[in-house]
């Protein structure tokens, strides 16, 4: 299922991976260029308490759309998705599914 969600400038949101461990296919678009990342459960409070030495699994700035797969354990992962446009809100669709086999 697609997702949309508005993100405030300059905020963040914190979307939770499916709990289930495996393979992971993540899709995600934005109107805006956008910073998108993924951190575990540990890495998530570094991240919002703003420490300069929390450690990403993904990270990438400054996009509209990006598809990744993704290797997921018991272990919480989180997808970050910033709008760090100072001025305008974001509209971001986001979907997380089972990688097709070749």
């Amino acid at each position: 299922m697609i997702r949309l969600i508005e993100i405030e400038p300059d905020e963040w949101e914190v979307i939770p991976f499916p709990a289930k461990p495996g393979r992971i296919f993540v899709e995600v678009s934005s109107n805006l260029r956008i910073d998108f990342g993924v951190v575990d459960n540990k890495n998530l409070k570094a991240f919002e308490d703003d420490a300069e030495d929390f450690k990403t699994v993904f990270w990438s700035e400054n996009n509209t759309g990006l598809e990744f797969q993704i290797e997921v354990g018991s272990n919480p992962f989180y997808l970050i998705l910033w709008n760090a446009n100072e001025t305008r809100k974001g509209a971001v669709a986001y979907r997380f599914s089972e990688p097709v086999a070749n």
